[in-house]
């Protein structure tokens, strides 16, 4: 799917298997931050089968995608970042939700000076080694809008993404 196809609709709608996804590009948003959370929807949804996009948790941060446990309180199980993101803002985000599974998903296939910076902060953190954390880098192809969207269906092949562990430093080698 053409990104200028797209660019000059506000809503869009995504595919992944047979569910759907409403987003709405705000008019200061790049097209790219709305496609990197419509692939992140299509990767972990079956993981994470309350995946909610944009949705307020009351925090101080707001998730670009997040799934919260079905169990009370309904803290947060999932919690995913498009971009651009602070090492402050994951820590501060780690400290508070035990077990937690974060992603940060960017574009392109290089190496992240944020995986070095993260680990950094999070080594001898003893909240967040308490908290077990997983820490992930989601990495989609600069061409993935390109050539893995048909008519909004979401088609993500291995070539065109990898998941690189970040934390706990064993996962992450």
């Amino acid at each position: 799917m053409e990104k200028e196809d797209l660019e000059l609709r506000r809503k869009w709608v995504f595919k992944a298997g047979s569910a759907r996804l409403h987003l709405i590009k705000k008019p200061l948003e790049s097209s790219e931050h709305v496609f990197l959370k419509a692939f992140v929807w299509a990767l972990f949804r079956e993981n994470y089968n309350a995946l909610e996009v944009e949705k307020s948790t009351g925090d101080r941060y707001k998730p670009d995608v997040i799934c919260l446990d079905p169990e009370p309180p309904g803290q947060p199980i999932f919690w995913a970042e498009a971009g651009q993101v602070k090492p402050e803002k994951v820590v501060s985000i780690l400290r508070r939700f035990p077990g937690l599974h974060f992603l940060v998903a960017r574009w392109g296939f290089r190496k992240e000076p944020l995986v070095d910076l993260l680990q950094k902060r999070l080594m001898g953190d003893n909240r967040i080694e308490k908290n077990a954390p997983r820490v992930e880098l989601l990495q989609v192809s600069n061409s993935a809008h390109l050539n893995c969207i048909e008519n909004g269906r979401i088609g993500l092949t291995s070539e065109h993404y990898r998941i690189l562990p970040v934390w706990p430093l064993n996962a992450a080698g």
